[in-house]
Formats: C-alpha cells, structure tokens, sequence
C-alpha cells in the first residue's frame, strides 16, 4: 500500500539500466513497448547531452529534462500529467523514510486519455492494476536512476532532512578530503590481499547544511553484529561511570533539594571535540586487556579491529589511522569506554557532597556552588580531553545553561524545553510519518494521523523536567505545556500536508482535521493533567485545573493554526469559540495569545523541489 520515495540503487549507467530493465519487463501492448522504448532512448540521450554541457556542474538538470524524456502520449492528458509528475515532486523534497500511497499512482487518473491502456478491453480493475505497476516502473527505472545519475541524497544525520547535492561536486570533495587526510596521515593507502576485512565504504555526511562541515562515516554493508561483546563493554563501561547515575531528572531533584540553603549555582557545559577521533588507540588496548570482563580470543578480536580499521572509498581501500571510525558497530561503545575511563580517572576528585556531574555521550555537565572549583573542574577536563571552546557553555552570574535539550536557569533553577530552529526549518524533518511495519490504507485518514500523533510519540515534550512544580512554578510549567502543544501542532500540519492528496474536498479536510484535534485534545488531556500530578511539589501553591490545561492547549493550535488560515478555517472558528470566554490565573497570560519567538523561523510549506535544485 506504500511506495516509498527512497532513490533505488540503480547503476549510474543509464544504457546498462535499460537493457537489465528490458529484460525483466515486457508488456503485450505494443503501444506502450514503443512508448517505453522511446523513454528509455531519450533517457539515454537527454543525460548525456546534458553531461557534455555542464561537465563541471549539473546545476541545469531541471524537471523540466523529465518532460522531455517521458512523451507526453504515455500520459494522454495534463491531468495525468500532474498527477504523476506530484509523484517526482514528492520524490525530489523527500525526508529519510517517507513514502506515498500506492493508490495514489492509479486513482482519480483520466483512464480514456490514456492510448495505450485501452489497446485491449479490459475491465477498469484490470487497467487500474496495469497503470499502478507501469506508473511504478517508470518512476523505478527512468526517474530515480535519472536523479542519481546527477546528485546524491544524504542523511542530515541529526534529523530525517535529505541533502540534495550534486553528484560530480560531491565526488570532487570527497577526493580533496582524501588528499587531505593522506597528507595529515589520517589515512594511509594499502594494497588488497586476502588477508584484509574491510570494515564498509567511507562517506562524509553534512552535519548541517552545508556539506563542508562534514563528518567522516563508515557505511557497513553487513557483517556480525558481536552482541556478546557489546554486553561486555557495556557492562565494563558501567564500572567507570561517576556522577549523577540513573534517572537524570531524579538525581537533579535530589540535589537541588539538598542544597536549598545555598543561594547561587555555577555551572559549566563542557563538549568534548572529535570524541571518535581523539580516542587513543593504545590506552584503549590497554583497558581492554587490564580486566578480566573479556576472554583471550575476544581481546584478541578487539585489538585486531581497533588497529586495523580498513574502509572503502572512491575505489580505493585505505587504513584509518586516527582514532576510531564513526559507523562501525562498536565504535560507539568502545568510545564510551574510553570516555568512561578518562572521566573516572581525571574528575572522580570532583565527586563531593555539594557538587553535581552528569555526562551524556560527549557533553558533560558539573554544577556546584562555589565558583574557583568550577575552574578547577574546567583545567582537569582539559587536561583529559580537548575542549570545544565555542560550543562549551559556562553559567556564572544566574543565565540559562542549555544540556540534553533542556535549558536550566541557575538563579531560579527552573528547567524547560530548548527550542532552536534555523531558518526555514520544516517540522516534518523531525519527526517520522511512515511506518512501513504498519502500512495504513489511504482510506483510513483518522487512523493514519492520530498513529502519527500519539502521546508516546510527544512525550519529549511534556517529559518531567519541564511538568513538574518540585523545582518549577506554576507559570513556568504552564509556558512549558503551552510551548509543547505548539510543537504539537506543528507536527499535526507536518502529517495533514503530507495526506494532502489524500482529501477529496475542502469539506472533507476539514472534517478530518476537527475529528482529529477533538480526539487528541482529549487524549492529551489526561495524560498531561496525570504527569502534573504525579510530579507535584511545593511549589504548586494552586492546581492547574483541566479547564486551564485544555485552555492552553487550545490556545497553542490557534497560535500555530493561524499561520494557514486557508486550510484550517473551520476549526480556528471552533477553537476560537471554545477560548472566548476562557481564562487562566497568571501573571503572563500575554504570552499565551501569540505564537513564541522560537517557532518563528518554522516553515509551514514545503519547500518546492524545482527551487531546491536551483539552490544548491
């Protein structure tokens, strides 16, 4: 029931696709042979023409180099046309994972347009089922291989955003960081021979949007997974851990409730820079074999791979040399260890009675009230580990420090959510909407939304550092609650954009869409209002009743709703109805009747992919 729009591993050479294509597909209609054979051809000489003229960049491939490849006679009308060409559409703005409904490929089609569907009788069934599988293969076979032929789509690594870059510069850069890391010794050429197990291929992934903040990466083809060994390291890692152990938001109450008579707190963020490839080989060896966790045979099979790290690239194997590789099944835990091991050995002096540590992969938090020990606690990390100075944070005069996605003000010690979008930022990159596990006829748009929209799937938002009144007021939870529920209808708007072509009316969306913030204002309702009682505490003078809760929920969706008025027309009259004559008892109700500053940079459109290909 989904097609997903993933690009296919199709071979770059498009004549070679065309002959494996046709021998695998041939249909009696001689029609459509014909059709096919001419898409194929004008495959072939549209993608070399346009390799002779822009050698050094493809900027100029365009949709419209698709119109020109698949004739006008396979689609019989403009209508067919648009249908299928919001299909590449699709396909050219994609995020990782995001598919469309199969039925979408047949229905609503002008099927009398269509010449060569009509070269037999056949029943409507019959020619539905044809169209959908013909539809599927050219999308398979001259659409994606033409797409990969020019660009690649990479992973934005944090979010579920694809890169869309040009083949022939990315190709380019991956050759200058090679050069770079064989003048650097980060790498070192071998020759194959028998006795080399090469780990997977080496890709380097854009951290954000640019491509030249990158991140070296393995890309592991298969190979064992060690799952006895990774019980072991995790295990031996636990033996190094120090701070803060356990729940987090516990270990924090603690503290805070045990040092209420001091009156100021300083706080330092410290990032650890390239903690994959700052790892010392030889100290990690060392852990390894220093502890009876591990048997003389998996020792051996640690050390082996440790120092020969060996990755494919550009056809070509090499050695990796710095550190340990970003990919490989158990890079993330040997890190872990090492990390661990530095942490117990240089800043375990740090673990007093009025002092607070916890560490998150390669970020580490340490909180105290005495201001010359946070300088002390910074000199010995540094003299452990080298320190992002930009990206380190340091708390001294009360501001806000930001951790594990939270922000802690020091002078109140109040906790909420950090939300930071750049520009243009589209919630849909954040968030996953196709479940292929549990595919969901496109018929059943309720059920679709509200699986997309469960708590469990939000319950980030509303977690108990920022829905508790032990160390935070009642205005600050409520702001908390309000900004949740505002990325909540973000994310409603992701997944009702994403069904667009699912709505057979304005009326039909929009009855859709009443249904379904009717049911999640209610469901939400009693799962928040029971957080807020469990997590409870002394400075909850007064109860946030439902009627407040279900106040600023609301007053979330219209703040968020607002900003496309065209197509959420009908329930903001509702919503605003419902909100008229509420109010809540608080000092800033102000900012309960607007949209917040950080969602500001939030796009509501998707971004068009004939402009995105012009962009790069």
């Amino acid at each position: 029931m989904y097609y997903p729009l993933a690009l296919t591993t199709w071979k770059q050479n498009i004549p070679g696709i065309n002959k494996n294509t046709w021998k695998k597909k041939t249909f009696p209609e001689n029609k459509l042979n014909d059709l096919l054979t001419e898409m194929y051809r004008n495959l072939d000489q549209n993608t070399s023409h346009i390799f002779r003229k822009n050698f050094k960049s493809h900027k100029s491939v365009e949709l419209r180099c698709l119109y020109r490849i698949i004739p006008m006679e396979f689609f019989g009308s403009t209508v067919n046309r648009k249908k299928f060409f919001f299909v590449v559409k699709r396909i050219l703005s994609q995020t990782k994972g995001e598919c469309i409904h199969t039925k979408y490929l047949y229905n609503n089609y002008e099927l009398d347009q269509i010449g060569w569907l009509f070269a037999k009788s056949k029943d409507k069934h019959c020619m539905l089922e044809e169209l959908r599988e013909i539809n599927i293969l050219v999308l398979d076979t001259i659409v994606k291989p033409f797409l990969r032929y020019f660009y690649y789509y990479l992973s934005d690594f944090k979010t579920r955003k694809l890169l869309f870059v040009c083949r022939n510069e990315m190709d380019s850069f991956i050759d200058t960081r090679i050069t770079k890391y064989l003048k650097e010794g980060t790498l070192s050429k071998i020759t194959i021979n028998d006795n080399i197990n090469v780990n997977g291929r080496l890709m380097f992934i854009p951290k954000k949007s640019s491509v030249l903040d990158h991140r070296p990466l393995i890309i592991q083809s298969g190979g064992t997974h060690c799952k006895q060994i990774q019980r072991k390291l995790k295990k031996l890692t636990k033996t190094y851990l120090i701070g803060c152990k356990g729940s987090f938001y516990k270990g924090w109450c603690k503290y805070l409730s045990d040092h209420k008579q001091k009156r100021n707190l300083y706080a330092v963020k410290l990032d650890i820079v390239n903690a994959f490839g700052s790892t010392d080989i030889g100290e990690l060896i060392m852990i390894i074999k220093d502890n009876n966790t591990f048997t003389h045979a998996e020792k051996q099979f640690l050390a082996h791979n440790i120092h020969n790290q060996y990755v494919y690239a550009r056809n070509t194997v090499y050695k990796w040399n710095c550190g340990l590789l970003q990919g490989w099944n158990l890079s993330a835990l040997l890190s872990e260890l090492y990390i661990s091991y530095l942490c117990n050995k240089h800043l375990s002096k740090f673990l007093k009675p009025y002092c607070f540590m916890h560490r998150t992969v390669d970020d580490i938090l340490f909180v105290t009230p005495y201001s010359d020990e946070l300088g002390n606690f910074e000199l010995a990390a540094m003299d452990a580990f080298l320190i992002h100075q930009t990206k380190s944070q340091r708390c001294y005069d009360g501001q806000g420090l930001i951790y594990c996605g939270k922000m802690f003000n020091m002078e109140t010690r109040e906790v909420s959510n950090y939300y930071n979008y750049d520009n243009n930022t589209e919630i849909r990159e954040r968030m996953k909407i196709w479940n292929l596990k549990k595919e969901i006829d496109q018929d059943q748009i309720f059920d679709f939304v509200m699986n997309c929209m469960k708590f469990v799937n939000m319950n980030f938002l509303f977690s108990n550092f920022v829905l508790n009144t032990e160390f935070n007021s009642k205005d600050s939870v409520m702001k908390n609650l309000y900004d949740g529920m505002c990325v909540v209808a973000f994310r409603f708007d992701s997944v009702v954009s994403t069904l667009s072509y699912t709505f057979s009316s304005f009326q039909h969306r929009s009855k859709v869409i009443e249904h379904c913030v009717d049911t999640i204002l209610n469901r939400y309702l009693i799962k928040i209002k029971w957080r807020l009682q469990k997590n409870s505490g002394k400075k909850q003078r007064s109860e946030i009743t439902f009627k407040g809760i279900k106040f600023i929920m609301r007053r979330a969706f219209i703040a968020v709703f607002s900003r496309r008025n065209c197509v959420y027309k009908d329930i903001l009259k509702k919503l605003k109805r419902a909100v008229k004559k509420s109010y809540i008892n608080t000092v800033n109700f102000k900012y309960f009747l607007e949209l917040p500053k950080n969602f500001k940079n939030v796009k509501m459109y998707r971004i068009k992919c004939a402009r995105l290909m012009r962009d790069i």
